[in-house]
């Protein structure tokens, strides 16, 4: 469970992550507030990887490769950072460091919110008008 998972994670970034400050976080209370003051989050996918993009936060997501992922954001990875592993994973804290960040941001949203992106008033018209 989650009891041993933490102090797991927290025992190996303090072992791996050299000089690099992190927090972790499991309970959503302040949770919006570490990742406006975040450079990155490291995620394993959903909507919070949109929701740290839209805060100004990049998303690491961590994508197991012998696993079959649904998640939708790996197929953007000029928008993401997509690890799967030590390699990757180095190579996108690098990115971080050099202010690489990715740039595709606007198609991904525009890709999967329409005009809300744009004009979301105009798209919430429409989408009830296409309904009705």
């Amino acid at each position: 469970g989650i009891a041993g998972f933490v102090p797991a994670v927290k025992m190996l970034l303090r072992q791996k992550a050299g000089n690099i400050s992190y927090e972790i976080h499991y309970e959503l209370a302040e949770l919006y507030d570490y990742i406006t003051a975040s450079n990155a989050v490291l995620l394993t996918g959903g909507s919070i990887a949109l929701e740290a993009m839209v805060l100004g936060a990049i998303p690491i997501i961590y994508s197991c490769v012998p696993q079959f992922s649904h998640n939708p954001l790996l197929e953007y990875p000029e928008a993401v950072l997509v690890v799967n592993g030590k390699r990757s994973m180095k190579q996108a804290l690098e990115k971080l460091n050099r202010s690489d960040l990715p740039q595709e941001r606007e198609r991904l949203f525009a890709d999967m919110f329409g005009g809300i992106v744009s004009n979301p008033d105009a798209y919430a018209l429409q989408v009830l008008q296409e309904v009705a």
